[in-house]
């Protein structure tokens, strides 16, 4: 019979700290605009968004871990019957973090040894390994270190782990499904996306699987031509499977990190699976709703190389992700009604096929020999069935609800009056980061001792923005009513309405939040001098918030005003200062002064926050040799002296997190 039970499991932890004080509007972050869409056709393009930049707000920025690697225990679900064991981890937004073939004893996916959140997903911190629901919007899942809802619903086939949460965005309710049948090596997960509210929404899902890698493993789904995604967001048609000199299918042998969606104009149904030299390894199959079909790799380059020992541990940490979605490729959503929901099955196999056959030479033929392969071990009609089942099942209430998420689901019920889900059970109290709208929606009022402090969590979307229009009437209008307002106003980039309500707000009471937020549209407007003097007047108002002195550090080094820049950074409390990003602007400020011991000593230091293709840490090292030879030589370096300089002092791997080789295409992790 299958089991289900709630435990705890050894793990290696690194701490994920608290989550920032500052909200990140969409406005701070760069356009990340699409480019080439060489050789690409409509169906290819269609629905393509432009803008590939991430939308965080409402949620806070998770930016202060470490990589401390205590051991410790972690909360686990463990769902297995004879065949299968399968662990997830709901304080870590539900992720299948082991499926293992009990048969063969063998584990399927790529099991991280060690939790270390590094700068690669949409509120910054993400981990490897594993299977994750990336959804609603294009990024990681906004979930992926935080709890939500996991709990068990009986039904006539034994019982199902059922994992959601409410997406503060975009307003909609996600859920997976997942059934283990007790006599079965085949694990079955039906997601479902609801969308409650009155308006239409763009919807993004995409299931990431990270399986281990060598060089002989092998890749194969439905594809006669792939589509690259660059890290520069560049798109367009390449070939597939063959490259330059290698067959492109066998992912350890990419030279760079890349992204390819896989493309068929007439595929069979949807699958992908990963074998090793023995034709042994992981399938995964779905319903034709999820269609779409996506490779990503770090490579072989030294950076990659790190990215790949950082994100766990030396030499245990290669992975690579075979994905699944709703679209053709991660730059396009589809249309989300309002009141209406999408759902699909997905199934997880222990996968074997003859070795002969899964690495044949030619693509097509290793192929069809899985399709064959497939057609036994999960006919299309048995999967079918499946899903019409699950379908029956999806409002069914739940039994026990073994993990609770935060309280934002419960108040969005309380807020509109109805419940977002009938099959979803949204029972959290609210916390600290809650508590301020719970008193907006449940009294219409802010409570004195919430008017005392600095808000520390924020509400943007249309109903939450009418509810404090409507409590501003009856309690009358508050400074922190005023800047939640302004707060809405800048996430829609209506900066006039914004900085009217900000303004208005400081009038009232002055406020660290409402300050800074004026020295971002000063910072947005070109005028930083004023930018500046907002920042001066936040920063006392602030009790030493360490996420803002990053913020005026960038400003200050950003601005050239590295006088400045010195006396702010030498004024930090000691624990403020010694956060990353400030000890990298102090490097900065040395290597300007030829202060190279200095920069030595700082880059002897475990850097945690680097973020995918940031090449900080490497230009600092080129920086100090550069600097020494000059010294060295009395004179200026010519281009060709500077490059010979870079040759003979390469970059340690400790501070290389470049992804691309001198010549090479550069791929994309963010938004997979």
């Amino acid at each position: 019979m299958t089991e289900i039970h709630l435990e705890e499991r050894p793990w290696i932890l690194s701490k994920l700290g608290p989550p920032s004080r500052l909200p990140r509007f969409r406005f701070q972050d760069p356009d990340l605009l699409l480019w080439g869409h060489e050789g690409m056709g409509d169906a290819d393009r269609e629905r393509m968004f432009p803008n590939c930049k991430p939308f965080v707000m409402p949620y806070p920025l998770l930016e202060s871990y470490d990589r401390s690697h205590r051991q410790g225990n972690v909360p686990v679900i463990r769902m297995e019957n004879e065949r299968l064991r399968c662990l997830f981890y709901p304080t870590l937004g539900g992720r299948l973090a082991s499926l293992f073939d009990k048969q063969r004893e063998r584990e399927l996916l790529f099991d991280n040894p060690v939790f270390q959140p590094a700068n690669l997903g949409i509120r910054n911190a993400w981990f490897s390994g594993g299977a994750e629901w990336n959804t609603p919007v294009y990024g990681h899942n906004a979930h992926t270190c935080s709890p939500v809802f996991v709990a068990t619903v009986p039904t006539p086939r034994g019982p199902l782990l059922r994992i959601y949460d409410f997406n503060r965005t975009t307003e909609t309710v996600w859920q997976v499904d997942v059934l283990l049948p007790d006599d079965g090596a085949r694990l079955f997960v039906h997601p479902c996306v609801r969308n409650p509210s009155s308006l239409d929404v763009d919807l993004f899902w995409w299931t990431n699987v990270a399986v281990r890698v060598d060089e002989d493993l092998r890749v194969l789904a439905p594809a006669t031509y792939g589509i690259g995604h660059t890290v520069d967001h560049h798109i367009r048609r390449i070939e597939y499977p063959r490259f330059a000199d290698f067959d492109g299918s066998y992912p350890g042998r990419h030279p760079d990190s890349r992204s390819v969606f896989l493309k068929h104009p007439r595929a069979p149904r949807p699958y992908m699976v990963a074998i090793d030299a023995e034709g042994a390894g992981l399938g995964h199959v779905s319903t034709r709703e999820l269609h779409g079909r996506k490779l990503f790799t770090w490579g072989r380059t030294a950076g990659a190389r790190r990215w790949l020992d950082f994100l766990s541990l030396p030499g245990r940490g290669d992975y690579v992700e075979i994905q699944a979605g709703l679209t053709p490729t991660q730059m396009q959503t589809v249309p989300l009604a309002a009141g209406g929901s999408i759902e699909w099955t997905e199934c997880f196999e222990p996968f074997a096929i003859d070795p002969s056959l899964g690495h044949d030479a030619d693509y097509q033929a290793a192929c069809r020999a899985v399709e064959r392969r497939l057609a036994d071990d999960v006919p299309e009609r048995t999967l079918d069935e499946l899903d019409a089942f699950l379908r029956a099942q999806k409002d069914a209430k739940p039994n026990e609800v073994l993990s609770r998420g935060a309280a934002w689901g419960a108040l969005q019920e309380e807020l509109t009056g109805h419940a977002v889900s009938p099959g979803l059970r949204f029972d959290a109290p609210a916390g600290k980061e809650e508590r301020a709208w719970a008193e907006l929606v449940r009294e219409g009022r802010f409570s004195d001792a919430t008017l005392k402090a600095e808000p520390i969590s924020w509400q943007v979307t249309d109903a939450w923005t009418e509810r404090l229009t409507r409590s501003s009437r009856s309690q009358g209008a508050t400074w922190l009513h005023h800047l939640h307002l302004g707060m809405a106003h800048l996430e829609r980039e209506r900066f006039d309405p914004g900085r009217a309500e900000l303004e208005t707000s400081l009038a009232l009471r002055p406020s660290a939040a409402a300050h800074r937020c004026l020295a971002l549209l000063f910072e947005r407007d070109e005028h930083p001098h004023d930018a500046a003097e907002q920042y001066r007047r936040a920063w006392p108002l602030a009790d030493g918030d360490a996420d803002l002195a990053v913020e005026i550090t960038r400003f200050l080094s950003s601005s050239g005003n590295e006088q400045e820049l010195a006396a702010f950074l030498d004024g930090l409390p000691a624990g403020v200062r010694e956060r990353e990003r400030i000890q990298l602007a102090l490097a900065q400020l040395g290597l300007a002064k030829g202060d190279t011991t200095s920069v030595r000593d700082i880059l002897k230091r475990s850097f945690v926050t680097i973020a995918e293709g940031e090449t900080v840490l490497s230009d600092l090292w080129f920086g100090v040799h550069l600097v020494e030879a000059e010294a060295r030589e009395g004179e200026a370096l010519t281009p060709a002296e500077q490059m010979l300089v870079k040759r003979k002092y390469p970059v340690p791997p400790l501070l290389d997190f470049r992804v691309r080789s001198e010549v090479g295409e550069l791929g994309s992790r963010q938004g997979e």
